[in-house]
């Protein structure tokens, strides 16, 4: 009734034969009722509904206190392996960092020494048979942290230059005018044992 306070309603009653459908419900006979609603309820079964109803209660609250337990040490065991897991990948990064620092090269350069300088501008040229390494070039001063000034040869100018860019130039033992053995790849021939 409160709920229909809120819209402005207007009952009308119909009496009697202007009600068709009320007057035809209320014409119909009918036998007693099969099952009564019973108004009493026998003392016995409320207690023994009160006794299971506290036993299933009393179980639950003590099976969430057990699974609270399980679930806090799940998440403690999980925790747990989480920081396992981080610790092996820093041991993982350290001795890759180890291992691709000792493929790493230490070059150490002397004054007046020649050596070659790579050519990472011709990168964009295609073939295979292109120069990887530019003419000898002289070292004319070393800094820290493997900087190397260098001289070319042919035009004067001084480069500062990353030393892992350079390797030393080693000139040919090879003298001129020197024999020259050859060496023919025509068909072997095979003796027999």
């Amino acid at each position: 009734m409160l709920l229909l306070q809120e819209f402005d309603l207007e009952i009308k009653d119909k009496i009697g034969a202007a009600n068709l459908e009320v007057d035809h419900l209320s014409i119909i006979e009918r036998d007693e009722d099969p099952t009564p609603i019973q108004d009493y309820f026998p003392d016995e079964q409320l207690l023994q509904l009160l006794h299971h109803a506290y036993w299933a209660v009393k179980s639950c609250m003590i099976e969430m206190e057990k699974t609270g337990l399980e679930r806090k040490l799940q998440l403690h065991q999980l925790e747990k392996l989480t920081l396992e897991a981080y610790d092996n990948s820093q041991i993982i990064n350290e001795k890759n960092k180890h291992f691709h620092d000792k493929m790493i090269s230490m070059k150490e350069f002397s004054i007046d020494q020649k050596v070659l300088l790579f050519n990472f501008h011709l990168k964009i040229m295609a073939g295979k048979l292109r120069y990887k390494w530019i003419d000898p070039f002289v070292v004319t001063n070393t800094y820290p942290h493997d900087a190397v000034e260098i001289k070319s040869g042919n035009i004067d100018k001084v480069f500062k230059v990353n030393g892992q860019h350079l390797k030393l130039f080693h000139e040919s033992s090879v003298l001129e005018g020197a024999a020259i053995k050859q060496l023919s790849f025509e068909n072997p021939t095979y003796t027999a044992v």
